[in-house]
């Protein structure tokens, strides 16, 4: 969920840079890089910017970052939507999943609102394109144009300790079969089998469910209603078993595994569900401990592997710079940024807890990272020399070569849609949750959905 915080109006001048942050007004130079970013990763962007900048010292570079306050936030974004109509709209789009840019990235790849960048992006040769996650990137071509460079992406993972899981007489196939093996398993083994903040979970990763919810060529609303009133309906049943509450702990970070002796699965859960962003802490914990734990990518309805893109970068079409902003964006698909700037020295955490594009090999450098960092931040406990001592290998992180079937793009209708779907069926907060028709609450999503597509 989006969090709301007062915002503020800083200007500053750094190496030339001009940076406007949080701010309702814009203002631009005919000869400035406009650069518009959502806020989250301003470290990662600001290193890139100065690297561009020494580079480009007459080259004016505005960084301006869409605001965190709500009523400040709207203002702005009515602004900037008025501009890029206008044909004066920001040269880079710097843009993460909680974006309110634009309602449907994808759709504004076919209203034409981005750059073709195939061009340079084809005769970009010192990029390292063969190691990058293939079907992710193509998210961002249409009918063979490119628009969009994906930059991190993620998507939902089970990890499974398949030793409680095969004592309690369950196949580790159930949970090949998505969120309906998940709901039989926790069935069977009750709300403490199964970790994750089922009542918290946003729907821009259940929309990894449903790889089909728009034909962009028809502009026709193709969601599923047979499947999404299958999921509601299980979806209610899951959060009856949990009682509106947070399911039992599993995952443990290495710092916590180190200095409170906590442990994957201590109180009897064997499954997490989680995302990529879990894989570096339960992996080396795992092996620490010798934990036999599977890695399971959760599939959709159709038995699908769907990845969200969760950053992306694009140019804008009507920029008169394109070659400038191109130099720009194709900084953050470097090895040095996808996989190294801000992980060691954040506590041990990826950047933008989601996974790089350049994903070949990537586990290496992230995986030392993320545990020398975690070891950095956690000083005492008897544990440090084990987890220093603990070997991995690309087996481990197999999850990784998953064949990826569709990456997408967020809808930023994803919390209206959630919140919907939480304020009706959680009985935490609706005591009538069971007796709310599924398939009219389904038909309402859907219609919203139309509205959207509609609205352009």
């Amino acid at each position: 969920m989006r969090r709301s915080v007062r915002g503020c109006v800083i200007f500053a001048v750094l190496l030339g840079i001009l940076f406007c942050i949080g701010c309702g007004k814009i203002e631009e130079k005919d000869d400035t890089l406009w650069v518009l970013a959502d806020v989250g990763e301003s470290r990662l962007i600001d290193k890139v910017a100065q690297s561009f900048q020494q580079a480009h010292p007459d080259v004016p570079l505005l960084i301006e970052y869409v605001p965190r306050d709500a009523q400040e936030r709207e203002l702005y974004l009515e602004q900037v939507r008025t501009k890029i109509m206008a044909g004066q709209g920001p040269d880079v789009f710097w843009l993460n999943k909680y974006s309110e840019v634009f309602s449907d990235v994808e759709q504004s790849m076919h209203n034409g609102l981005f750059l073709d960048v195939s061009a340079y992006y084809d005769q970009d040769t010192a990029l390292e394109k063969d190691g990058f996650a293939q079907s992710i990137m193509e998210a961002g071509v249409v009918d063979g144009k490119r628009y969009i460079l994906p930059l991190y992406y993620n998507f939902p993972v089970l990890y499974v300790d398949t030793q409680q899981l095969a004592s309690a007489g369950i196949s580790l196939d159930t949970l090949g079969r998505g969120l309906s093996g998940l709901f039989e398993v926790t069935q069977k083994l009750g709300k403490t089998a199964v970790t994750a903040e089922i009542t918290q979970t946003d729907f821009y990763y259940l929309q990894n469910l449903f790889p089909q919810m728009i034909n962009y060529e028809t502009q026709e609303v193709i969601w599923s209603k047979s499947q999404l009133v299958e999921f509601l309906t299980q979806y209610r049943q899951l959060l009856a078993l949990s009682q509106g509450e947070y399911m039992t702990s599993f995952y443990a970070t290495i710092a916590g595994y180190i200095s409170n002796e906590k442990h994957l699965g201590q109180e009897g859960s064997c499954v997490h569900w989680g995302t990529l962003d879990d894989l570096v802490n339960i992996v080396r914990v795992a092996k620490t401990t010798g934990r036999e734990i599977a890695i399971l990518p959760m599939t959709a309805y159709d038995g699908s592997v769907c990845a969200q893109v969760s950053h992306l970068g694009a140019i804008g079409a009507n920029t008169d710079k394109p070659e400038l902003a191109y130099e720009f964006l194709r900084a953050f698909l470097l090895q040095e940024n996808q996989w190294e700037n801000g992980l060691g020295d954040r506590g041990g955490y990826l950047t933008t807890q989601n996974w790089p594009v350049l994903v070949k090999d990537s586990w290496v450098q992230i995986d030392e990272d993320i545990w020398k960092g975690q070891m950095a931040s956690c000083k005492a406990g008897n544990r440090r020399a084990a987890v220093a001592a603990t070997t991995v290998s690309a087996e481990d992180y197999a999850i990784l070569n998953t064949e990826i079937s569709k990456a997408y793009f967020p809808l930023a209708c994803a919390d209206e849609f959630m919140m919907t779907i939480r304020q009706q069926l959680n009985p935490y907060l609706n005591p009538d949750a069971a007796s709310v028709d599924v398939e009219a609450l389904a038909d309402q999503l859907i219609q919203q959905l139309q509205w959207l597509v509609a609205e352009g």
